[in-house]
């Protein structure tokens, strides 16, 4: 499994060239720790179509706290119901 850090945060996430799933976490999280097996087998399960990977939030603060950004990353670049039924009544 991937482990994302403030340097490579944007050329690993959000400049990828598959998808990326970050599992934000934190060593202190009781819940956190509780999803890392099951973080871990979806990355197995997905190696090569998936990149999935966690953040420590607590070394990475910065990015944690910008998730603002990452969600106009993931509305640019996702299409939309709307964009997918405008897109296929075009075709």
């Amino acid at each position: 499994m991937k482990h994302f850090d403030g340097p490579e945060f944007e050329a690993d996430v959000l400049k990828a060239s598959e998808p990326v799933v970050v599992d934000f976490y934190a060593d202190w999280c009781g819940p956190c720790r509780m999803m890392t097996p099951v973080v871990e087998q979806l990355a197995l399960e997905y190696a090569g179509k998936v990149t999935i990977g966690k953040l420590d939030v607590d070394a990475n603060q910065d990015i944690a706290g910008g998730a603002a950004p990452i969600k106009a990353w993931i509305e640019k670049n996702v299409p939309t119901e709307a964009a997918e039924a405008r897109a296929a009544a075009t075709n």
